[in-house]
């Protein structure tokens, strides 16, 4: 069913890896989706993943700047005395799993992330990537007209990038990340479900100009499609995936346990949720985004 759209979803949704390595030495990494709208390299993610990335440079900011700072006091001229007075004045030093050394990738080696920004409420990001390549993205994404047809009952897909892990290690040498070659093919992966309801928080009411809403689907969005696109048949996108809600269902079946006893489980329904199209138009035209909308 998806196949064509997919064909055209796969090359305006890209990854974003965030790599780190704390004060032990030890290397982590993650990845996200996001959704390139134009030709000028503007791309909508999901906000927390951009919360994330500041909150992990912030604390390597802090950390380098411990060292650095203990460094320029090791100098063999100063008293030993006052080198002393001068480290304990800079506090305690970082806990072994502070992030030293971080880096991210928007998709290619080159591209740096600025103007970044959104709608923490509704958890969407946006940003323009620089330098960009328009020519690196085959088709940029139309945006569904909400105004015509867009209704639940509908199948939607997702699409991201989960159930894969970026193997990293640090280059001492070179003072950089790297990852085998075979590792940089990142696998998409789509999931399917239909378009089950609406969800608008009071408490989002008159925060902007435009509706604030979230679409929801009938299966969860996976871990590694935060930041990517749900669009439908015709590859014309819906929504930004953002998070998995888990619904009570409201019944909890007895069954027996490894050692014979009686458990009981609550069960319960994992259903997407991303930014309504409704949001993502009122915030790009905010931004002056440049966008194409479809027709129907």
């Amino acid at each position: 069913m998806f196949r064509e759209a997919y064909a055209k979803a796969r090359h305006y949704t890209k990854p974003v890896v965030a790599a780190a390595r704390t004060v032990d030495g030890k290397c982590t990494s993650g990845i996200a989706s996001f959704v390139v709208i134009n030709k000028e390299g503007w791309i909508l993610t999901a906000y927390h993943t951009l919360k994330t990335l500041t909150a992990i440079r912030e604390i390597q900011l802090k950390t380098q700047g411990y060292f650095d700072s203990l460094a320029s006091i090791n100098d063999v001229t100063l008293n030993p005395k006052k080198a002393k007075a001068k480290i304990k004045a800079l506090g305690p030093p970082p806990a072994p799993e502070d992030v030293q050394h971080c880096a991210v990738w928007w998709g290619s080696n080159e591209a740096k992330l600025v103007d970044a920004g959104g709608i923490e409420d509704i958890d969407l990001g946006v940003g323009r990537l620089e330098p960009f390549d328009p020519a690196s993205v085959a088709a940029y994404p139309v945006i569904k007209n909400t105004s015509k047809c867009y209704e639940p009952g509908v199948s939607l897909c997702k699409l991201g990038y989960p159930f894969y892990e970026v193997p990293i290690t640090w280059d001492s040498a070179a003072n950089i990340f790297t990852s085998p070659a075979s590792a940089l093919g990142f696998p998409l992966f789509p999931i399917e479900g239909i378009l089950t309801r609406f969800v608008r928080d009071p408490n989002w009411e008159g925060k902007q100009p435009y509706a604030l809403a979230q679409l929801e689907t009938s299966s969860p969005g996976l871990r590694g499609q935060s930041g990517g696109p749900i669009f439908d048949v015709c590859g014309r996108l819906w929504g930004i995936q953002t998070q998995t809600v888990h619904l009570p269902l409201g019944f909890e079946p007895e069954f027996e346990g490894i050692n014979g006893e009686k458990v009981r489980q609550h069960q319960f329904l994992n259903v997407g949720r991303g930014v309504h199209a409704d949001t993502i138009i009122g915030l790009l035209n905010r931004l002056g985004v440049k966008f194409e909308l479809s027709g129907d």
